[in-house]
Order: structure tokens, then sequence, then C-alpha cells
């Protein structure tokens, strides 16, 4: 069974707030309206149990379309610290991960709020990332070619995005608002960007262990590096020249062409995931929609988390 958070016929945001502890939602949502999830501590799971394969745990109602937005955002605690918010991953096979499915809708990550989406997702609309972070478990997890990270926003790829062919005419624009926005890519991972174009007055920061390739329009790639704020890598490697179409279009040059701009800056402490093993004090999971007058909580016992 399938639950329905949102109307067609309100406004504002049908809002479901994990307040504190852990907690396993099992039936995947279908939107109709403008939602919101929030975490405001601890780690709320989304794992459809009874689907043998990975599923979308966020869906599009029937009434979602140009007529009645659907849109999507993940909310922490604005005062500091957050809780997390996300679906299903299945170490052993990358198919049986849960995702999402927001067609061209927007999803917007705010208030310090953590999301992963784990398995294979259609995301296609406008993504905003303020003062949160999106973590991509899968390499179909996301396909918004708008996006804009503010208020020291953060991308986190925590699974292998290999180089492939650019698909499109034109690039993916990713916009940094001002002060430090970070791609964060987890150790042992290499991710290649050859389709996107950083703009905005922001400054672009790598961190994690991992490699971050970006191959731009000199190097068979579709776009460039054209935010006017600062390039820093804190950590791991950031690569900027591909080492495959430089030899190729300087075959005639004795000259080897360089392969790395920046290098390992400082060694970090990468910390370890958080587990998702069952907590023992009961949560409370308040729902709240802007069409009611009042808010209700209902006290949940803790369920073990796959």
């Amino acid at each position: 069974e399938q639950l329905a958070l949102g109307s067609s016929s309100g406004s504002g945001e049908a809002v479901i707030k994990l307040v504190s502890g852990s907690a396993v939602i099992t039936n995947p949502f279908e939107l109709a309206g403008d939602s919101a999830i929030e975490a405001l501590s601890g780690e709320l799971l989304l794992d459809d149990t009874t689907a043998s394969s990975g599923a979308a745990m966020i869906a599009l109602g029937s009434s979602c379309g140009l007529s009645n937005t659907c849109n999507l955002r993940i909310g922490g605690n604005s005062s500091g610290g957050s809780g997390t918010v996300k679906t299903f991953l299945d170490s052993s096979a990358a198919s049986g991960s849960d995702g999402i499915n927001l067609g061209s809708q927007n999803l917007t990550i705010n208030n310090n709020g953590i999301f992963r989406i784990s398995g294979a997702s259609t995301v296609s609309g406008e993504l905003l990332i303020d003062s949160g972070d999106l973590q991509l478990a899968h390499v179909d997890a996301l396909q918004s070619s708008q996006i804009t990270l503010q208020n020291q926003a953060k991308m986190s790829f925590l699974t292998d995005f290999p180089e492939t062919s650019p698909s499109a005419y034109s690039p993916d624009i990713v916009t940094l608002g001002t002060g430090d926005q970070t791609l964060f890519v987890e150790s042992g991972r290499t991710v290649v960007l050859n389709d996107v174009t950083f703009t905005g007055s922001g400054n672009f920061v790598k961190d994690g262990g991992g490699t971050l390739a970006f191959y731009d329009t000199s190097n068979g790639g579709l776009g460039v590096l054209g935010h006017t704020g600062t390039t820093t890598t804190l950590a791991g490697t950031f690569q900027t020249v591909n080492p495959a179409y430089a030899s190729s279009s300087s075959s005639s040059s004795s000259s080897p062409a360089p392969v790395l701009e920046e290098e390992l800056i400082t060694e970090v402490d990468e910390t370890s995931t958080q587990s998702d093993d069952l907590l023992t004090e009961p949560i409370v999971l308040t729902t709240q929609s802007d069409d009611l007058p009042t808010t209700s909580e209902q006290s949940l016992e803790p369920e073990p988390v796959a």
C-alpha cells in the first residue's frame, strides 16, 4: 500500500517530521502536492521491505503536473546539527537499493538536511542544496541539469561515477552561491564530470579522500570551470587534464602532457558511516500539513533497520 502525502487542492507543504531517534517507513510515498520530510535529529530510513528489488520509495501521484506541483523538500534542523533521511542501500547489489521518482519536479535539501539517494532514481527537475548535503550512492541517482549550491552546501559522491560520453549538446549547469560550496568524494571512489559547467560567484571546494576528475572543453568535455570564486582541494585528488585526450591530441609532441593539476593537500580522517543498527529509544514521528489547523504526533517504537 502506498502512502499519500500532500494535496492537489491545498496550499503549502505537507510535512513528515522525525523529531528524534530512529524510524523506518516501509510503505512508498505518493506525492499529491508539494511535500517535505524533515529529520531534526536521528535517522529516517525509507525501505520497501516487500519489494524483491530496488523500489521508488517516493513517487508522483496522478494529479502532479504543470498545474499542480509536487516538489519535494528534505529539511533538517536550522539551529544546527541534523538527522538523516535515506533510502535503503543494498551493499551487495546496486539493483536492490531503493530510490525515488520525482520526474521533472524540483528537489530541495535545506536547513542542514542530509538526504542519501541509494538507488536508481528519476530526478530531472531543478535541484537546490541550501545549507544541506545531498549524498549520491548510485550512479543513476540524479539527472538534473540545473543545480544550485548555496550557504555552505555539499554534494557527496559515495560511489564511482565513471567517465561516459557526453549525452547532451549543452552541459549541465551548477551554480555556486557566495562562499564555500563543497563536492565530496568518498575515499577509494573516482568521479568523472565531463558534461558540467560551474558558474556563479562561489568557491569550489573539493573534499574527501577520493578522486574528482573534471574535463572541460579542452579535454574532450562540454563544460568549463566558469565560477569566479576560488578552487581549493582539501583532500584527495582533483584532476583537470584528461590523460587519454591529451595524449591523443598531442601525439606529435615529444613532451608528455601533465595529468594532475591539484594533488592531495591535507589528509583527513574519514569518519565511518552511521550504522543502521536499531536504536533503543522510542521516537516521535510528527506529521503535519499546512491544510490542517492542528498538528498530530504519533509515538512509534523503533523497528529493526534492514
